[in-house]
């Protein structure tokens, strides 16, 4: 068999394998109340000139769960490792990208363990998660499909953007960095922890946790407290709350103020 045909057919193989880990995944997916039982559908294609791309799509009957997948990989640069025994598909590419999108959630990465079983999945390499005016990149994420729930860990870095008729458009409306970070796509909550640090506006925090409710416009801070404003003003709290509708600021537990007086010139 000539070269270029072994490679095609390698491609071909591996975004069907990978195709059938995830149509299982869409499958898996709980269904819509009342719905009847999903069922996966997927295909996949591959090219053999120096390049592939394999793209498939899963679908829950009744439900409004869909999963695209696309593979963006030279057919020598990616692997697929599949353990039948434990329930896992490990796919991973040395240059080009994973992309993974369902609902208006979009995730991109270079390596991915899909687990089956447990219905979850890790992503790293170049991890990016987008939902709607929200990104977040971390080294990895832990995603559990049954709860809707994101762990992220390592160097994380949440950017969320001020929504269309705020006045506000395009700006970043607030910036959180963290070493790990949970994020709830049902409620719309996050909680992070260690090394915290919230951007939003003029003011910048840090704290040992962090819990934003997205939905209801909520900052929670807690632990070391400290806080600088842009008019010079300094604080130090045990915790923090802010309103992010009406910018009012509430503190509590053994706090210490410094402020800054510019003086007439």
């Amino acid at each position: 068999m000539p070269a270029s045909a072994r490679r095609k057919a390698r491609l071909t193989l591996t975004v069907a394998v990978f195709l059938a880990a995830f149509c299982a995944l869409a499958s898996t997916l709980p269904a819509a109340a009342g719905a009847a039982a999903p069922q996966g559908q997927g295909a996949g294609t591959g090219t053999g000139a120096g390049a592939g791309t394999g793209s498939g799509t899963g679908t829950a009957a009744g439900s409004s769960r869909k999963i695209n997948i696309s593979v963006q990989a030279s057919p020598d640069e990616q692997t697929v490792v599949v353990d039948q025994k434990a329930g896992t598909t490990t796919i991973e590419t040395r240059s080009g990208r994973i992309e993974i999108s369902y609902g208006n959630v979009k995730v991109t990465a270079t390596r991915l363990v899909y687990n089956q079983k447990q219905q979850s999945a890790l992503l790293s390499g170049n991890l990016q998660v987008i939902e709607g005016l929200r990104t977040i990149t971390a080294d990895r994420v832990e995603v559990d499909f049954r709860k809707e729930q994101y762990t992220f860990i390592g160097k994380v870095q949440m950017v969320e953007k001020a929504a269309e008729g705020s006045g506000q458009e395009g700006r970043v409306r607030i910036t959180v960095t963290a070493d790990r970070l949970i994020y709830d796509a049902q409620s719309g909550d996050a909680t992070a922890e260690g090394n915290v640090r919230v951007v939003e506006g003029d003011r910048k925090s840090q704290a040992d946790k962090l819990l934003y409710r997205a939905k209801a416009n909520f900052i929670e801070l807690s632990g070391n407290v400290q806080v600088t404003t842009g008019d010079g003003m300094f604080v130090v709290a045990e915790r923090m709350e802010v309103n992010m509708d009406t910018n009012v600021v509430q503190i509590y537990g053994q706090t210490s103020m410094a402020l800054e007086v510019k003086e007439e010139s």
